[in-house]
C-alpha cells in the first residue's frame, strides 16, 4: 500500500486557517467542539477490551476459531499451508 501524497499529517494552525479560509466559521466551530471534549489518556499500560472467552477455550484458540470462521469471507479460495 502506498499513500496518495505527502499530505497525510497533522497540520499546524496556520495551514488549517489557510485551508479553510473560505469557511472561517469552521475554525471557530472546531475550537468550540475541542473545548467541550474532556479526554484523559493514561499512558504506560495497554488499553484493550475485556473479552469473555467461551468456556474451555484459551484466548489463542478463540482467536484462531474466529479467524478460521471469517477466512472465507475475505479469502474465498484460501488453501492450507
Amino acid at each position: 500500500m502506498k499513500m496518495a501524497g505527502d499530505f497525510f499529517y497533522l497540520k499546524n494552525p496556520e495551514e488549517i486557517v489557510e485551508a479553510y479560509r473560505d469557511i472561517p466559521q469552521s475554525i471557530e466551530n472546531s475550537r468550540r467542539i475541542a473545548e467541550m471534549c474532556d479526554l484523559k489518556l493514561e499512558f504506560g499500560r495497554l488499553h484493550l477490551p475485556e473479552i469473555g472467552l467461551p468456556e474451555g477455550k484459551s484466548a489463542d484458540q478463540f482467536l484462531t476459531d474466529l479467524c478460521n470462521e471469517g477466512l472465507p469471507r475475505f479469502y474465498p479460495n484460501a488453501t492450507q499451508r
